[in-house]
């Protein structure tokens, strides 16, 4: 997988992060506008990934999931292949 670089006043690959009171959904956008954009929308309790058929269509493909799901799906990104077991501390939140 490669590195993605973030170089200031650059855009090589565009994605938003939108905060809102009870949910949280990032954007990415396909720049090459090969695919259709993928929003990731997270909640307390689930995290939807959501991606719509074409750009003239209501109908989207969507996964859910919990949110500890989620994080171990994003730990897996950074790990070789195998099976792991994981743990997620409460106060951090993060995958060990």
């Amino acid at each position: 997988m490669g590195t993605m670089v973030l170089v200031k006043n650059t855009i090589e690959n565009m994605f938003s992060v939108e905060i809102d009171f009870d949910d949280v959904t990032i954007t990415v956008v396909d720049d090459e506008g090969l695919e259709e954009d993928v929003a990731v929308i997270m909640f307390d309790d689930v995290v939807y990934i959501r991606q719509y058929q074409n750009k003239n269509s209501d109908k989207a493909s969507i996964i859910g999931m919990s949110p500890k799901m989620y994080a171990e799906l994003m730990e897996a990104y950074q790990r070789s292949a195998g099976t792991y077991l994981t743990k997620i501390t409460s106060s951090s939140g993060k995958v060990k």
